[in-house]
């Protein structure tokens, strides 16, 4: 064979070799890049189902949310409630401090009332007693005057 046929083979020779070799880092990086893929399609799909997950979860804190703003609201207007009871509940302890003060200056002037009225009693009796012992010693005296009297009579009647 002539040496340009056995070079031409050669060379192509060369050339299988290294379209085989050159196939073989293909197939390597196309069986990397599948291998990529597939795991790209798994991510997506976990992905996507964690954003299903949270999809659904943030639906529920926005009805959580919702219903806690509704209870907040409720609670607030309570609170206002219980606040408007509260200064309303002070007024009246306070008025009726107020009351309990006057009536107990009311007691301690009825009191006073009552002890100068039971003084005055004391002093009634007292002089009632002093004057019935008066009253006792005129008759005491009188009835004496009466018996020396009917003495002296009966005494100038036997005479």
């Amino acid at each position: 064979m002539n040496l340009p046929n056995r070079i031409l083979q050669i060379a192509n020779l060369f050339g299988v070799i290294a379209l085989v070799v050159l196939c073989v880092f293909q197939w390597k990086d196309n069986a990397h890049l599948s291998d990529s893929n597939l795991q790209l399609q798994q991510t997506t799909r976990d992905q996507a189902a964690k954003i299903d997950d949270q999809t659904r979860t943030l639906a529920t804190d926005a009805t959580d949310l919702a219903s806690l703003r509704q209870r907040l609201d409720d609670l607030q207007s309570k609170e206002t409630q219980d606040q408007a009871k509260l200064a309303d509940a002070l007024a009246e302890r306070d008025h009726l401090n107020h009351q309990i003060a006057a009536d107990q200056e009311a007691i301690g002037k009825f009191k006073d009332a009552i002890a100068q009225r039971d003084q005055l009693i004391q002093q009634a009796n007292s002089q009632q007693q002093l004057l019935a012992n008066q009253r006792n010693d005129a008759i005491n005296k009188y009835n004496d005057v009466a018996k020396r009297y009917n003495d002296m009579v009966k005494a100038q009647a036997s005479r």
